[in-house]
Formats: structure tokens, C-alpha cells, sequence
């Protein structure tokens, strides 16, 4: 299919210097990463700079024929652990050397952002130049007017910025991720694709960081606290960058926790749009959700159980009753929902239970939505930087086969669809989260590397790295980076966690614990 894009920002090539944008993943994924948007919009921005976007598909921007060795900054927006490989894959594509040591100035200066950068940024060290720490909207410029400061020159402009505290390099190797302040928007799409992962849409953050504490998610603890946007600009954005597009995508860890949540919806359907829901908790069901959803809504909605019983959901600190559940299935079924898309998190424990807990979830649920077509999808547990899950072990490989083969075989005779994570990935996204700048010797001698050929060549330290448990005070790789964040209070929710204790949600105008708040 032909890729037809509309609202393109048209660069102006008549600036000083150009930034290669690299989203280092499918162009249908880089359409729906708001980073991604964001940072194409913000380059496009400053006065010196214009910006070309790339992804792995080809050398050659998006937006032109510009080659990525052409530009005079690369700038790498990074969201997934396993982009790691794809950077290698796309260096070795162009036949420069992978290690930023050994380039030299056969490739302009490579500095990386993104989400990956509030986990574990080490194993991507010796990959670029430099690494930018957490959030970018209080950095960007000032990293922008360095590069113009240092007369585009690479190492005057790599000394330079080595000077910030939210930077590190192959040769400073510690930095600050400095609390989150306040936003007064967030972000949204700069341009529309029909090849998009979310198809024709315009989506919007509505919310930064979430409330509920999930143990076993990172963006949970690293983004805290979380913020909300106001209904204003979030309409107002909508009409102003979204006037050709029907459909508005609300992007939110969850988003009917954000206090206006429905007045949200109730003026996106008054300006004539739909909406659709990243995932939605059960406890905001009402009949006035209900009501908008059927007026400008989706015909799926998302759940996220992650467990089959409710004292499995404790230890991950999602106090849900399956009650909960099942009466959402069952308004659903009523108010005309078709679809009803369920998230489940397998290999956190081993053996039958796990998988005997989700499966009798699943029969009970089917019962409550008989017109409702139900379909799971199993993600592996990986421990997570920054998360009171960090110390865990992930399961092992052949108990995970087994889960695997029996949920598939049973689900089809409960009558649900269900897709699951390929192994290999899970265990390759485990090993770059825990590893450090080692890990690219390790990885990086094949012609071209994949997460099958990562994990068959590196069971040892599968074994060592992610098939045990760790103490507390065992020194990971990204305790070098000063955060607000206390490890004191992982550790607790670590141990809150083995006795099945939940924690109420994040409440900055009265909660101490995490330390975000009392930070400096």
C-alpha cells in the first residue's frame, strides 16, 4: 500500500544545518509515537535547524531525498529496549562502524532520547555520542543551540554538551534525571498517515504518568508524578492540528483516570469527532461513559486484567476485584460494544496456577458478554528498571513454552482469540533492560542481528542475568543515574508486594513516600 501522508510540516532547507530525526523502528510504529512528532515539530522550530525523518525501512528521509549520512545532526528517539538491535542493523546498513569510538567523523554526531532513557540506558552508551536524560522539552533547545554554538563542529559539540547534568557519555558515565515539572500540553500528531498504526488519526496525550502504581510497569514509577492537561488546550489542539482528521486517539497510561475525563469526550463528539481509548480501567464504568462511547466511540474497548485472580492483581498492586470485571463485560455487551481487547502479563511466577487462574477468568467473562467477541493478548514478564520488580527473575524459557502451547490450545475452546509475545523478543528486551555497555560485544558480530540469534547465543547470561533473583543491594547498571525516585521505596513496595499488600494510587498534594516531590 502506497503511503499518503497529509499535514506534513514542509522543512525549510534554507536553515543552517540539518537534523536527521530517527525513530530506529516500522515506519507504521513511528507514526504513532507522539516522541517521534514531537521532535520532528520542535527541530522544524528553531531557527537554524530544519529536520528530515527516518526510520529502518530506508537511509533516505521521509521527506525527502536526503540521506541520513547528509545531515549534520542525527538525533535517535528511542521507545523499545529491542531498537537496540535495529540500530546496530541500520550502522551496519550504512556501513559505518557501530561503536561511536571507532566512527570518528565518518557520521555526523549521534545523540539519543526517548522513553529508554527513564530505564536503562547503558547498553546504548557506546552505540552514540551522547545520551540525553528523561524528558526533552526543557533540553532540546539547549541542545540545539549548543551544536550551533560549536559551529556545527563534532567534538567541540560532544565536549560541550558532556557539561550538562542530563547527559552521558561513553567517557562520563553518570547523570541526573532531574524531577518531571509541570507541562502545559503534551503531545500530539504533527502528520497522518493511512499506513499508521492507529490508523487515520489525530492522537493527543491527555495525561504524563499514571496514578496507580502498577508494580511491574516502568512507566509508572519514572514518570512520576503524573500530570494532567487541561480540557482547553487539549480541544483546542485537536481543531487547531487535527482540523482534516474524524477520529482523535487519546493517549494515557489510563485514561478515565484524568479528573475531566468525560468533558473530554462530551467536546471531542461536540466538534463532529470520534474517539478512541488506549485502555480503560473498570472502575470508571457508568452509564454516562457508556452513553458518550455509544454517541462518538469505538466499537472495542481495552482491559487490562494482567492477572486471572484477584490476589495475583494485589501483588502487582492492581486492587481489582474480577467483580469489577464482569460487570463492565456485561454494560459493554448491553451498550452495543463488538470487541473487547484483554491484556495479560504471563511468566512473573512459575507453574499451572498462573495460567489455571487466567484461563477460569476467561470462562467466567465470556459468560457475562455473550455478544461481545473476546480476544487476550499474553505479554512475558520482564523486570523492569526503577520498578519494585526489578530484583525479580523472569521465568524460564521452557516453562513459558508450556504456558504458551496450553493457553493457546485452551483459549480456542473457550472461544477467545489470543496472541502472545514471541519469546525470543521478551528475553532479548530482558537482557538489553538489565545489561550494561558490555552488552554490544556480545551482540553485535553477526551480519545482521535478531532476538533469536541474541538469546540462542547468550543462555549463560540469560541464566545470570535474568533466570535469578537479585538482593537489594545488588548495584545495577542504572544506579548510576541520580534520580528522585528513592530505592527505599522500591524496596518496600518490593516487600508490600510477597505479602500481597497494595498501595493507594500516586497523590502528590499529600504523599511523601517515593521522594519525587521532596526532590532538592
Amino acid at each position: 500500500m502506497r503511503v499518503i501522508e497529509e499535514n506534513r510540516i514542509i522543512p525549510d532547507r534554507g536553515k543552517r544545518y540539518c537534523a536527521g530525526i530517527v525513530f530506529p523502528n516500522r515506519y507504521e510504529v513511528a507514526t504513532a509515537n507522539l516522541g517521534f512528532h514531537w521532535l520532528y515539530r520542535k527541530v522544524n522550530e528553531h531557527p537554524f535547524f530544519w529536520g528530515e525523518r527516518f526510520t529502518i525501512e530506508s537511509d533516505l528521509s521521509l521527506d525527502g531525498e536526503v540521506s541520513l549520512s547528509d545531515c549534520d545532526l542525527i538525533l535517535l528517539s528511542v521507545s523499545f529496549e529491542n531498537d537496540l538491535l535495529n540500530i546496530i542493523n541500520l550502522f551496519k546498513t550504512l556501513k559505518v562502524h557501530i561503536l561511536a569510538e571507532e566512527r570518528g567523523d565518518n557520521l555526523p554526531p549521534v545523540i539519543m532520547g526517548g522513553a529508554v532513557t527513564f530505564f536503562n540506558p547503558y547498553p546504548f552508551l557506546r552505540l552514540v555520542d551522547s545520551i540525553v536524560l528523561g524528558e526533552g522539552e526543557d533540553k532540546i533547545f539547549a541542545l540545539l543551540n549548543a551544536f550551533v554554538e560549536s559551529d556545527g563542529k563534532k567534538k567541540i559539540f560532544i565536549g560541550k554538551i558532556s557539561g550538562f547534568d542530563w547527559v552521558i557519555t561513553y567517557g562520563k558515565k553518570s547523570g541526573k534525571r532531574f524531577p518531571l515539572y509541570a507541562l502545559e500540553e503534551g503531545g500530539w500528531s504533527v502528520f497522518f498517515s493511512n499506513k499508521g498504526e492507529f490508523g487515520r488519526s489525530f492522537l493527543i496525550e491527555i495525561q504524563r504518568g499514571c496514578t496507580h502504581l502498577c508494580r511491574f510497569c516502568g512507566a509508572g514509577y519514572t514518570y512520576l508524578p503524573p500530570r494532567f492537561f487541561g480540557v482547553e488546550k487539549i480541544i483546542d489542539t485537536v481543531e487547531t492540528w487535527g482540523e482534516k482528521v474524524p477520529r482523535v486517539g487519546l493517549i494515557s497510561p489510563s485514561p478515565s483516570d484524568h479528573p475531566r475525563f468525560l468533558q473530554i469526550l462530551e467536546r471531542i463528539i461536540e466538534t463532529g469527532r470520534k474517539f478512541t481509548l488506549s485502555s480503560i480501567r473498570p472502575e470508571s464504568a457508568c452509564g454516562e461513559l457508556f452513553d458518550l462511547i455509544a454517541r462518538g466511540g469505538p466499537d472495542t474497548l481495552t482491559l487490562a486484567p494482567e492477572a486471572g485472580s484477584e490476589e495475583e492483581r494485589k501483588i502487582l498492586n492492581k486492587n481489582i476485584p474480577d467483580d469489577l470485571f464482569f460487570d463492565f463485560a456485561e454494560r459493554a455487551s448491553k451498550a452495543g460494544i463488538k470487541r473487547l481487547k484483554l491484556y495479560f502479563i504471563i511468566g512473573r511466577e512459575e507453574g499451572e496456577e498462573e495460567v489455571n487462574n487466567i484461563l477460569s477468568f476467561l470462562k467466567k467473562l465470556k459468560n457475562f458478554s455473550r455478544r461481545v467477541v473476546l480476544s487476550a493478548s499474553f505479554s512475558i514478564f520482564v523486570p523492569k528498571p526503577f520498578t519494585p520488580f526489578q530484583w525479580k527473575s523472569m521465568d524460564t524459557i521452557p516453562s513459558l513454552e508450556w504456558k504458551i502451547r496450553r493457553l493457546r490450545r485452551e483459549t480456542v475452546a473457550i472461544g477467545v482469540k489470543a496472541t502472545f509475545e514471541n519469546i525470543y523478543d521478551a528475553f532479548t528486551e530482558g537482557l538489553i533492560a538489565r545489561s550494561d555497555e558490555t552488552l554490544v560485544n556480545l551482540i553485535a558480530d553477526e551480519r545482521k542481528i535478531s532476538p533469536k540469534k541474541v538469546v540462542v547465543k547468550n543462555m549463560k547470561l540469560i541464566e545470570e542475568l535474568l533466570n535469578r533473583e537479585f538482593d537489594t543491594d545488588y548495584k545495577f547498571p542504572w544506579e548510576r543515574i541520580e534520580t528522585p525516585l528513592l530505592k527505599k521505596f522500591l524496596i518496600s513496595e518490593s516487600v508490600r508486594a510477597i505479602k500481597g499488600k497494595t498501595t493507594p494510587g500516586c497523590l502528590p498534594e499529600r504523599c511523601r513516600k517515593c521522594g519525587v516531590c521532596d526532590y532538592g
